[in-house]
């Protein structure tokens, strides 16, 4: 696939249905055991959301997950058809509700939904979900991707790599400014890193990896897809050391944010 995502603050943020980078990291894993996965037809986007805010995009995507727990067991809603670049739209639901157990089913019946439409004579350039959804319409859309669910027979066991967490520590709450992000943590906290003009300045990376080396708990640096950097688990003390080597770019809302390219 072209990427697979999820939220960077996924399994810190507050008020998230669950935690969904196990399952994103699982997808990929999933992916990589098959060579035919190396060469698809056409770009496969997948996307994971730990909640309706959907930060991990998963309505643009050409096959999404948005966290749900129905009945006290967790699960997804389904959204498929979605993407940004030449004619942009956003997905359509395609399922209510499925049990964790079954992405690995949903994305390969995706995968020969999108390998069914690069052999047809009239697909040419725009072999997208999208582009398909556009065409036939949702209903048209749904059957179409359930006919390629219902051939998928196969066993599917989807396994989750146990993440080591960031641990909870006993200070008090601190009243904070708009640019600290708090956390479901207790007593951490996390900062976001929004390089101007999108470039990643080597040195201050450096800066910012030998710092989190130094400290004696855990903090997690993830990627964003806004061409920004999530340090996450950090304590209040800490925050200013930070600041001094990241600068303004912590707190300033005044760059323009990538969210798309342009693309078939």
């Amino acid at each position: 696939p072209r990427n697979i995502t999820a939220p960077p603050m996924s399994g810190y943020e507050i008020g998230e249905t669950f935690d969904v980078v196990p399952y994103a990291l699982s997808a990929i894993q999933y992916f990589l055991q098959s060579e035919e996965n190396l060469s698809l037809a056409a770009k496969y986007q997948i996307g994971f959301s730990n909640s309706d805010k959907d930060y991990g995009k998963a309505r643009i995507s050409d096959l999404g997950f948005i966290a749900e727990i129905k009945d006290g067991v967790k699960g997804f809603r389904v959204f498929g058809g979605g993407g940004m670049g030449g004619v942009a739209r956003s997905g359509i639901l395609i399922e209510e509700f499925i049990s964790t157990e079954e992405i690995y089913k949903y994305i390969d019946a995706m995968k020969k939904l999108l390998n069914e439409q690069a052999g047809t004579e009239s697909a040419g350039m725009k072999v997208r979900t999208r582009h398909l959804l556009n065409k036939v319409g949702d209903d048209e859309f749904i059957r179409y991707f359930r006919n390629s669910l219902s051939a998928e027979n196969k066993q599917y066991t989807v396994n989750l790599k146990q993440l080591e967490k960031i641990e909870e520590c006993n200070e008090v709450e601190h009243n904070i400014e708009d640019w600290i992000i708090k956390t479901s943590v207790r007593g951490k906290y996390a900062l976001e890193y929004k390089p101007k003009g999108g470039n990643i300045d080597n040195t201050k990376i450096e800066l910012l990896v030998e710092l989190t080396d130094k400290l004696d708990y855990k903090t997690i640096i993830r990627v964003g897809m806004e061409q920004n950097i999530l340090i996450i688990g950090i304590k209040i003390e800490d925050i200013d050391k930070f600041k001094e080597i990241l600068g303004e770019e912590l707190y300033t809302n005044s760059v323009p944010r990538v969210v798309s390219c342009t693309g078939n």
